[in-house]
């Protein structure tokens, strides 16, 4: 009887402590501390490896920290438990595209916009692949759609008005010095 009690205590004690311990590291990664939340949701993940959730933490730490192939792999290892998380392969395809493999990337970010056609971050996540894939058309037309659902979205308007400015055409004129002879 004891030892059940002493184990409900301990799991009592140990709940607010993991709840600390993470909310701690998201206030580390919130302020730029990079390097040390990321210390901190290692250590959650190796008490818990099951917390998916601090795995994200950690593919998108080294996003930040600009290792996208290790967040690839961190997404991935996601992607392969939870094949419709959506935030992991949306992840998995930023990170993919920065890691200059757009066909994985393109793999990925199909696969979540079918799950999720009107996510944000999907949506956003296939402009920044056709922007670095050099189809500012389709860039755009992904931009545009973010753009109606959030019109005040000024990240999204900046980048769109700049896949616009790359897609202009310039028009020279000259003049046909042409000589007419009277009769």
């Amino acid at each position: 009887m004891t030892a059940i009690v002493a184990l409900v205590l301990a799991l009592g004690v140990a709940a607010p402590q993991a709840q600390d311990a993470r909310a701690e590291a998201e206030r580390l990664a919130a302020a730029g501390a990079h390097e040390e939340a990321l210390k901190r949701f290692q250590a959650i993940v190796d008490a818990n490896p099951d917390d998916v959730a601090a795995r994200m933490w950690i593919g998108r730490l080294y996003q930040r920290m600009g290792q996208p192939r290790r967040a690839a792999a961190i997404f991935e290892s996601i992607v392969a438990t939870a094949p419709e998380d959506i935030e992991a392969l949306s992840g998995l395809g930023v990170a993919l595209v920065d890691a200059g493999e757009w066909s994985r990337a393109e793999d990925a970010l199909r696969q979540a916009e079918r799950l999720a056609p009107d996510r944000v971050e999907v949506l956003a996540a296939q402009g920044r692949l056709h922007a670095a894939n050099a189809r500012p058309t389709l860039a755009l037309a992904y931009n545009d759609r973010i753009l109606a659902s959030e019109p005040d979205n000024v990240e999204v308007r900046k980048l769109a008005d700049s896949l616009r400015a790359t897609r202009a055409h310039r028009v020279t004129a000259g003049y046909n010095f042409q000589r007419v002879d009277p009769l």
